[in-house]
């Protein structure tokens, strides 16, 4: 990839990773748009790093809220006259029973890539998340919080989290048409999402440095160096925006209303996989 390729290859991965259309989808299409045959496992561990740290900095009030909870758990029952934050309790608990499963799916949705993906599974999987955005934006909101869902439901939302994983679901649209089928208050719902987006981004951060341990980091050069640094960047400030744009779209108007850019993908996909 040339150096704007790589600023935008970032910048698309890190907006998409939190807004309701697939982020692998996006990085799928920009590979066969740009010719790019080949993964750089540097690009992928940098743009990696560059999500994680911007959900690190947006989520560092609710990250410090929860750890505060967890210290003074136990503070709790040791001393019977503190109050404890029950709301970053059962939030707390709820992320507690998605992180397992959600890691456990990606790993399968990784192998499942790996033997079976292609434009013409993309396009699919970019018409099947349009249709679940566009039935979850004709359902009513409701206002459950962490404190009523279960955990059954945890283990449903990390399920969802890790359809990211799949290039054309959205691990963000999958887990907002869930927690709205469930009733619960879509804002909530909102900051449960990218929140997990950290152990998800830890847990790939970890699965690029084991691959590029074992396959090595290819042909380097200074372009390649600064085209996955400059990458790594752009996915921080994409995801960065991706973030306030889902929030201020949530706050005022419909986050679904992405199903209708999720079937121009898919468009898009038809059309690569008939004339490439």
């Amino acid at each position: 990839m040339s150096v704007i390729e790589n600023i935008l290859y970032g910048l698309i991965s890190g907006l998409t990773e939190f807004l309701p259309v697939s982020g692998s989808g996006h990085q799928a299409l920009l590979h066969h748009l740009f010719g790019v045959n080949t993964r750089v496992s540097l690009q992928d561990l940098l743009v990696h790093i560059g999500v994680l740290l911007s959900a690190i900095v947006v989520c560092r009030d609710n990250i410090a809220r929860l750890r505060w909870e967890q210290s003074m758990a136990t503070t709790v029952r040791r001393n019977k006259s503190r109050r404890m934050d029950t709301q970053s309790h059962y939030e707390l608990r709820l992320l507690r029973s998605a992180i397992v499963p959600m890691l456990m799916a990606m790993i399968i949705f990784k192998l499942l890539i790996r033997t079976e993906y292609s434009l013409s599974s993309s396009m699919w999987l970019f018409i099947v998340n349009g249709v679940i955005l566009l039935i979850a934006e004709h359902m009513r909101q409701g206002n459950r919080d962490a404190k009523t869902m279960t955990g059954f439901d945890g283990i449903l939302v990390g399920v969802a989290t890790a359809t990211a994983a799949l290039p054309g679901l959205s691990g963000t649209g999958m887990t907002l048409s869930y927690t709205t089928a469930r009733g619960a208050d879509i804002q909530k719902s909102t900051n449960w999402v990218i929140l997990l987006v950290i152990p998800a981004m830890v847990f790939a951060i970890c699965g690029d440095i084991i691959y590029t341990f074992s396959n090595g980091f290819g042909t380097v050069s200074f372009l390649m160096i600064l085209g996955s640094v400059l990458a790594g960047v752009s996915a921080f400030c994409g995801g960065f925006v991706g973030i306030s744009i889902l929030r201020l779209m949530v706050t005022n108007t419909s986050v679904f209303q992405f199903s209708y850019y999720s079937f121009g993908l898919a468009l898009l996909s038809f059309m690569l996989y008939l004339f490439t």
